[in-house]
């Protein structure tokens, strides 16, 4: 059975969508003209008006037998978008074929962020937003170094050590030690 182009519901013609062809999709106007036009869901408006409430922030509706053009109001279902979401990527995970298609595409974006994090444009952006975000809070402070005791002008919030080699002595010494 084909599924139609059109389906009217309580005065209103759901279209199916172009770029989601599995749903179908209605203009709902309040009268305040443009501004009041709404796009609203057929499976959304089918459970509202079985039960006579709204959908509130975060909430959706999910088709209990997976079939989006089953809009009987027994399969709809309403739940928070976060489990919905954990609802169908454990449908989604549990198939070997997605698994294996979805980790060669993360591999992928992988290799692609390393590629623009070792290029200039990546390194001079990370540069930028650090000075942006992080740099702007950080003020200088007298400190003393935990290895060598000398005093130092700290540039980060966490920094115990006045250089590199204090740091890397301090390791070595605290290995040595756990040893012991």
């Amino acid at each position: 059975m084909e599924n139609p182009q059109i389906i009217e519901f309580d005065g209103h013609k759901f279209r199916r969508s172009k770029t989601n062809p599995k749903y179908y999709y209605a203009d709902i106007y309040n009268g305040t003209g443009k501004a009041g036009r709404k796009k609203k869901a057929l499976h959304h408006a089918i459970w509202e008006k079985a039960t006579g409430q709204k959908l509130e922030k975060g909430q959706c509706i999910h088709h209990r037998d997976g079939n989006t053009f089953n809009n009987t109001p027994e399969n709809l279902e309403r739940m928070h978008r976060s489990e919905h979401q954990r609802k169908h990527n454990a449908i989604m995970f549990a198939n070997p074929e997605y698994r294996a298609q979805n980790k060669r595409h993360l591999e992928e974006m992988q290799n692609k962020a390393k590629d623009w994090h070792k290029s200039k444009v990546g390194r001079a952006w990370h540069k930028n937003h650090w000075h942006e975000s992080i740099g702007k809070s950080i003020v200088p402070i007298e400190k003393v170094c935990k290895q060598c005791g000398k005093t130092y002008i700290g540039k980060q919030k966490r920094g115990d050590f006045c250089h590199n080699r204090c740091w890397q002595k301090h390791r070595r010494i605290a290995r040595l030690q756990q040893h012991l």
